[in-house]
């Protein structure tokens, strides 16, 4: 029985959960709409059955079991540029901090080819998964980070709104896309961190 209290959840402002709830709506049909673009390219790219599974928040066994009880800092980088970005960031963390575990996300194969490679143990490199509500959700319950980082401010509503969810204070570089979103996504920064979540960092 875990005997340390749950923060309390927080509740996003009606204009924020308005806005999540419109994109949510529109999400799956956008997605469809753009989803053959999507699948021409990555079958161009190649290997676009690699742990597809991951863009919906669904995990291999060996990767639960690696991150089961972790929880690790996760930075979300979009391609390969936010990669190198990325992995330079969790190298100097973890030069700070040995005992830390992390995972790195990224949107492609590229990004992703490029962060397998240099990974280490402490690293798990996945596929982000897609901005929709149940997917964020689900893809929380593996992970369970106890950091979210967003190299280049890239803004995820779901991702950022379910960090703030369970305590997350988001910040953002740049202005959201999303004005409603405004009073859950704010500019000025890029760490995302849940108070007294056990990273060290």
């Amino acid at each position: 029985m875990n005997d340390q209290p749950t923060a309390p959840r927080v509740r996003l402002p009606a204009k924020a959960r308005w806005a999540l709830l419109f994109y949510n709506l529109v999400f799956p049909f956008v997605f469809l709409a753009m989803l053959p673009g999507f699948a021409l390219r990555m079958m161009r790219r190649g290997r676009y059955r690699h742990k597809f599974g991951q863009r919906f928040g669904s995990y291999s066994e060996r990767v639960r079991g690696r991150l089961k009880g972790r929880r690790p800092v996760w930075v979300h980088a979009v391609s390969v540029g936010e990669v190198l970005i990325g992995l330079k960031l969790l190298k100097k963390m973890r030069s700070l901090d040995p005992a830390l575990t992390a995972v790195l996300s990224t949107t492609t194969s590229t990004g992703f080819a490029l962060a397998h490679d240099k990974a280490g143990d402490w690293l798990e490199v996945i596929y982000h998964p897609l901005d929709f509500s149940p997917i964020v959700r689900r893809a929380f319950k593996t992970i369970q980070p106890c950091m979210l980082v967003l190299v280049e401010a890239e803004v995820w509503p779901n991702l950022v709104a379910r960090a703030k969810k369970k305590r997350h204070p988001c910040r953002a570089h740049q202005r959201a896309p999303f004005p409603a979103l405004g009073a859950a996504v704010s500019t000025g920064a890029h760490a995302c961190r849940a108070p007294s979540s056990g990273c060290s960092t």
